[in-house]
Parts: C-alpha cells; sequence; structure tokens
C-alpha cells in the first residue's frame, strides 16, 4: 500500500469497525515505513489549507 503514496495523499483507513482488526493492527506499520520516507501526517484540513 504504502508504495502509492506520493505528496498530497489521504490514506484513508475504516479500522473503527470490529471487523477490520487486522488493518488496524497494520496502522503502525504504515505510519512507521511513511515517515521513514520523509512524509509528515497532518489532517485533511491542513492538507486543504496548502492547496489554496
Amino acid at each position: 500500500m504504502v508504495e502509492n503514496i506520493e505528496t498530497g495523499s489521504i490514506v484513508l483507513l475504516h479500522v473503527m469497525y470490529e471487523s477490520r482488526e487486522e488493518s488496524l493492527k497494520s496502522v503502525k506499520k504504515i505510519i512507521s515505513s511513511l515517515k521513514e520516507q520523509g512524509y509528515q501526517m497532518t489532517t485533511v484540513s491542513e492538507l486543504l489549507k496548502h492547496e489554496k
């Protein structure tokens, strides 16, 4: 999944449901991998401020 990420990408994970337990377990790995590649995490609201 992280190989498809590029600057400005929005990563949407529906991990709040019990049926998504495997996805929830992968969130830390995904975030760590992206941070190692130099990406920063932000909210959609913050991202959109920079688009204007």
